[in-house]
């Protein structure tokens, strides 16, 4: 079970303040915009492996790293080695290698019948950050438990079997999935521990 203080809980807190924030226009392009529009919504416009700029997701990683170690000088890279979004503290200057990786991000704004997170979990099962976070979506059809029961049964699966090569994993893993019920967008959060999914409060 997670600890109510965990870092899960912690990045969902600055999250939920930060979608709570967001201007009316920018949740319009949630399903009005193209998937490109919602994107930089969600993680800015910047280039691959530069520093990130604007994007509700960059705010929020750096709002996170600002408050688990705020005597560190956090940096916030996109496309990041094929990872959508990370947080990293620095404790050089020199070198890209010169920084410790601390929360790990992947966004999957498609919701037709190709849609695929289970290569996005996979990509965070196989890094190593304290917090790896998973943010993705549900048609508006759909009950909000019913698809990803599956996907969390599956991705337990997933992480029981790398466990097995890694022989220890001490990350913890966030699910945020968002949904809109007509005008109104929400999303909600789902942390796992030792291979068990539970939903935050």
């Amino acid at each position: 079970m997670l600890k109510e203080r965990s870092l899960a809980h912690l990045f969902w807190e600055v999250f939920i303040e930060h979608w709570n924030g967001l201007r009316s226009e920018e949740k319009e392009k949630w399903d009005q915009g193209s998937d490109v529009e919602w994107t930089e919504v969600m993680l800015g416009n910047s280039k691959a492996n530069t520093e990130a700029e604007g994007g509700l997701l960059v705010e929020c990683v750096r709002e996170y790293l600002n408050k688990l170690l705020p005597d560190k000088d956090p940096l916030v890279r996109c496309e990041w080695d094929k990872i959508d979004l990370v947080g990293l503290t620095r404790y050089g200057e020199k070198h890209w290698y010169e920084a410790s990786l601390q929360i790990m991000i992947e966004h999957e704004n498609r919701v037709d019948a190709t849609y695929d997170i289970e290569s996005e979990f996979y990509k965070l099962l196989h890094w190593r950050a304290p917090l790896k976070v998973l943010v993705c979506y549900r048609k508006a059809s759909e009950l909000v438990n019913e698809r990803y029961k599956e996907k969390q049964a599956l991705f337990s699966r997933m992480y029981m079997e790398a466990l097995q090569l890694m022989r220890a994993d001490t990350a913890e893993y966030l699910m945020l999935v968002g949904g809109s019920e007509g005008e109104n967008k929400t999303f909600s959060a789902f942390g796992m521990a030792a291979g068990k999914w539970q939903p935050l409060g």
